[in-house]
């Protein structure tokens, strides 16, 4: 069994000359390729097959034989289709010799049965229940409390905090206000428009929309260039979404999130983590949610802690019309994209 370094955690990307490159999971190290990418898309698509990887060694003095190169074909079959996958395949060849600049020994367990899935059944199964409520539901409120690392032009990492109000009528409504000591702003979807309002610079914008919540959350992003507040919790399929992409998951266990018996899940998507807390009982909802994003210098965090769920209170149309205050002024989609970007690319420039 190999080990991950000091200072490495499951699934980190890792770089630096004695490991050229590659991925470490719980119980072992996986040094794929040199190439970040390369090594993380590989173990993806091992784990997506349901192979659970026990050992990766490098042997770079190998070189390329007959029967090598015939495992290095059923290999990179396998990885270009993963429906191709079967386990006699590595059963045969055993250690398989990846083409490249580093020659890389895979092992797997002796038999299918020993093959435990990279994400836990139980957290699976919480995940799951959580989505299919959420997805049912007509209408609902939610108070999130956010806070997000950022840096400051001196490097010193700081914590920004914002409260986001989020009301939501399935299919074609939603409601969003976001306030922070510098930011105030609205969003509205009414089924036929989506409009971003922001008041602390007293401008807002509008664009026609399609009838359904999806597909204006991807209108909102592609026209304006955001990603709306806590989106995840009501497009048609919460689980769905929560899981494009991820690679492993865990369930740790019980806890309490201010005062509310929650069971904790941990899932992973590589280069980006990310850890739920669902309430447990007959309203199994999301209490808390924290994203740590391990591709960005000193992986920052994102932490959402969610309150007053309200499934009772029925939400007329009024809530998601906009009606424009006083003195606020209409620019077009363009500018407000293009506010937005030059805001993300002041951010990343720090």
């Amino acid at each position: 069994m190999s080990v991950a370094p000091p200072g490495f955690t499951p699934w980190q990307v890792f770089d630096d000359p004695a490991n050229h490159g590659g991925v470490y999971s719980e119980d072992s190290v996986v040094a794929i390729h040199p190439s970040h990418v390369a090594a993380e898309e590989a173990l993806q698509k091992l784990q997506r097959a349901g192979f659970s990887i026990t050992e990766r060694t490098r042997d770079s003095s190998c070189s390329p034989t007959d029967e090598l190169g015939a495992s290095r074909s059923k290999l990179g079959d396998a990885l270009t289709e993963p429906s191709a996958f079967d386990f006699g395949t590595f059963q045969r060849f055993g250690p398989v010799v990846w083409a490249g600049a580093l020659a890389v020994l895979l092992t797997l367990r002796g038999s299918a049965e020993a093959i435990r899935p990279a994400i836990d059944p139980k957290a699976d199964a919480v995940l799951k229940r959580m989505g299919a409520y959420l997805a049912q539901t007509p209408f609902f409120s939610v108070t999130a409390d956010v806070w997000q690392d950022s840096d400051l032009a001196s490097g010193q990492r700081i914590q920004s905090n914002r409260t986001v109000d989020l009301q939501v009528r399935r299919p074609d409504r939603f409601h969003a206000e976001v306030h922070s000591a510098r930011r105030n702003r609205g969003f509205y979807y009414d089924g036929t428009s989506l409009t971003l309002i922001n008041r602390a610079q007293h401008f807002h914008g509008s664009v026609d929309a399609p009838p359904t919540l999806d597909a204006a959350l991807d209108l909102a992003n592609e026209r304006f260039g955001i990603a709306l507040p806590l989106e995840d919790l009501f497009v048609s399929d919460p689980y769905r979404s929560a899981m494009g992409k991820t690679i492993s998951g865990i369930d740790l266990g019980p806890v309490t999130v201010q005062g509310v018996p929650c069971e904790h899940l941990a899932f992973s998507r590589g280069i980006v983590d990310w850890q739920i807390w669902v309430e447990l009982g007959a309203t199994p909802v999301p209490r808390r949610m924290v994203i740590t994003y391990r591709d960005e210098s000193g992986s920052p965090e994102y932490t959402a802690t969610l309150s007053g769920w309200d499934f009772q209170t029925k939400l007329p149309d009024s809530v998601f019309v906009f009606e424009a205050p006083a003195g606020s002024t209409k620019i077009s989609v363009a500018e407000i994209r293009s506010r937005s970007e030059a805001r993300k690319n002041s951010r990343s420039s720090k």
